[in-house]
């Protein structure tokens, strides 16, 4: 087709429609394909080249971990990746396209050599970020945030998200004006834990400041004490110690608009005496994550419908004289709880059966139960078969509900009750693995795939609203259908478990080759 007559075709649809098309070619692997397409038509080069220029990636960590070898290699890398940034500063008709500028750094104690050609591109990125006019969102990691960062920052108009992670250290104190963004991260990584900084930054404005997360124990006040609350913030995420309540909880009473409140780190046995919170702070709270002791301090009083618990080990005996204290202060929250998480439970059914009656509204239910049952027995002969639940002249189940298994029995046959709007069951193991051992191994699971098939049929006959169940390591969704799917992990090791007995193909009509498994009119699993 002549260029003139291409060009002509092309403009004769609207451009909203081609650039909606191009949305599929935004990715690393597509950019040959856009170079491709920019090169058809002027049309085709106006849409592509801010998809091409759209996010600029300046990592010299793929030479450094071995993705290629050799001193050499690496240097090379380097002066490529300054030539091309150079090149983008010389030609500031691209630069205007670039929304998203993210630089890795590999000085440190990662870093193998170290030499100058490093330190000049990054002497040059540094100089650079302030030409990157149209920036929203600035990504840095492993590298020492300076004064000359900062401040080519804070003069970026369009810049409204900061990401620093693994941050080295701090540098500078001040800066002006002060870096204005919507949604600030820093994170330092390793050295989260270490000691409070008792220096004063006066770095960051709170003027926009939406999100705000800072996974740093060094940092988090200093911060926290210079910002001294925002009045646009809806979600904050942070680090916490006794020693540093009084800065955070000065930092809460100037956030009116705080809708979820999450503590990143895990301070164990958290018995602190509370400083003062009045009851006007926080007045929009919805959701928490963090440990029970300060969930149950600012929970009445606040719309909070959404608790996540975490860092807290209960047994049988500190049940009773910290989680039921816990859980009564829930209740004098101005709206129904309708989601609750919690961790490292006894195993005890009655436990169960409190949380169902004192918050009848749940609709998401997360518990994790000290049982570690002994892996079951799986036959892999025949998984069509559903065996029935074994019970006593009673109907009762025969296994006693203080076991995980004997407790899915017992919801299955709804001798224990769920809360009737229920939509995410979960039910785990709570034990502790290791974070650098061998994968999950399903054959150990405490429940065979028969009793899970089972408890997901049972349990849709007596919750219509139920979509989500979890087992603990194995996750089921349900869709609109009525069809469960087991998570695709799980769904891979039915395939390789059960062959050409579990899963059979479907006729000329399958759904792209999808194989399912029918359990009865209502309930379909289907294996992806």
């Amino acid at each position: 087709m002549p260029a003139s007559i291409s060009q002509n075709y092309a403009a004769s649809i609207p451009v909203e429609i081609w650039e909606h098309c191009w949305t599929y070619l935004n990715t690393p692997e597509s950019t040959t394909d856009l170079n491709s397409l920019s090169l058809t038509n002027l049309l085709f080069r106006d849409i592509c080249q801010p998809i091409l220029f759209h996010n600029f990636y300046c990592d010299p960590r793929r030479e450094v971990f071995g993705l290629v070898k050799g001193r050499q290699a690496w240097f090379d890398e380097i002066a490529r990746l300054e030539n091309r940034l150079k090149w983008f500063l010389a030609n500031p008709r691209f630069i205007k396209f670039v929304r998203v500028l993210v630089f890795f750094g590999v000085l440190g104690p990662r870093d193998p050599w170290g030499d100058p050609i490093y330190t000049s591109l990054f002497s040059t990125f540094k100089s650079s970020i302030g030409s990157f006019i149209n920036v929203q969102e600035i990504r840095l990691q492993n590298i020492e945030i300076d004064q000359r960062i900062l401040r080519e920052m804070a003069w970026l108009p369009s810049l409204r998200k900061v990401g620093l992670q693994n941050v080295q250290a701090l540098l500078c104190h001040a800066v002006f004006p002060l870096v204005k963004v919507e949604h600030l991260m820093i994170d330092t990584g390793r050295s989260a834990e270490s000691q409070v900084d008792e220096h004063s930054y006066n770095l960051f404005s709170a003027e926009r400041l939406q999100r705000l997360s800072i996974n740093s124990i060094q940092y988090c006040a200093p911060i926290l004490s210079q910002l001294s609350g925002s009045h646009h913030l809806v979600k904050l995420a942070i680090c916490l110690t006794v020693s540093t309540l009084p800065v955070i909880f000065s930092f809460l009473e100037m956030c009116p608009r705080l809708e979820f409140f999450k503590v990143i780190n895990n301070p164990r046995h958290f018995y602190p005496a509370f400083p003062h919170l009045p009851s006007s702070a926080m007045p929009l709270l919805r959701s928490y994550f963090g440990p029970g002791t300060l969930a149950a301090y600012i929970a009445p009083g606040r719309p909070l419908s959404a608790f996540t618990i975490c860092g807290e080990w209960y047994n049988a005996k500190n049940w009773v004289t910290r989680g039921i204290p816990v859980m009564a202060r829930f209740l004098d929250t101005s709206v129904p709880v309708c989601k609750l998480s919690l961790p490292l439970l006894p195993m005890q059914a009655d436990i169960l059966e409190r949380i169902v009656e004192d918050f009848p509204q749940l609709i998401h239910l997360s518990l994790a139960m000290k049982d570690h049952p002994p892996p079951a027995a799986e036959d892999t002969t025949n998984f069509d078969e559903m065996p029935p639940i074994e019970v006593n002249t009673d109907g009762m189940p025969l296994r006693p509900s203080n076991s995980l298994r004997g407790l899915w029995d017992w919801l299955c046959l709804k001798k224990l009750p769920l809360p009737p709007k229920i939509e995410m069951l979960r039910l785990a193991d709570a034990y502790f693995k290791q974070p650098y051992g061998p994968p999950f191994d399903y054959s150990d699971f405490y429940l065979s795939h028969h009793e899970q098939r089972r408890a997901l049929v049972e349990l849709s006959k007596h919750y219509p609203r139920l979509f989500i169940v979890s087992f603990g390591e194995i996750d089921w969704d349900r869709d609109l259908s009525g069809r469960w799917q087991p998570d695709p992990k799980y769904a891979d090791y039915l395939r390789q478990k059960s062959g050409s007995v579990l899963l059979q193909k479907n006729d000329g009509k399958n759904h792209q080759g999808h194989k399912r498994l029918m359990l009865n009119a209502n309930i379909t699993i289907g294996i992806y």
